[in-house]
């Protein structure tokens, strides 16, 4: 009897044993995926910074165009602007009046402002 109860004891010992080294796999490859996680997480967010600079640095360029394209049309005739550069010298001022009141909505401008320079928010 004592040897039967000796022999269940070691099974039993044996069991709790595979438990244990199984429990640890399981904690190494969760902690493995954490860091795959982590690592993805990390990826996933220097991919919308990037795409940003991206969009950003696009945006740029585009108004560096403008802004050639505006002072050739200025160059070349000092004091004397063509109405084309007059005209598109006024669109552009229009379109960043129109972004800053965008960007600062709790701004009041001035009555006269507001008539001389009627940009719908």
């Amino acid at each position: 009897m004592e040897e039967q109860m000796e022999n269940g004891i070691g099974e039993l010992r044996s069991r709790v044993n595979d438990l244990l080294r199984g429990e640890q796999r399981l904690r190494d490859e969760l902690l493995e995926k954490d860091k795959m996680l982590e690592g993805l997480r990390a990826d996933c967010t220097d991919r919308d910074r990037n795409h940003t600079l991206l969009h950003k640095i696009q945006q740029l360029e585009r108004q560096l165009e403008s802004y050639e394209r505006t002072r050739e049309s200025l160059d070349g005739r000092p004091g004397e602007r063509s109405e084309a550069a007059d005209g598109e010298l006024s669109v552009l001022h229009m379109e960043a009046l129109a972004k800053f009141k965008r960007s600062t909505p709790h701004l009041e401008f001035p009555a006269l402002h507001k008539e001389l320079f009627s940009v719908d928010s």
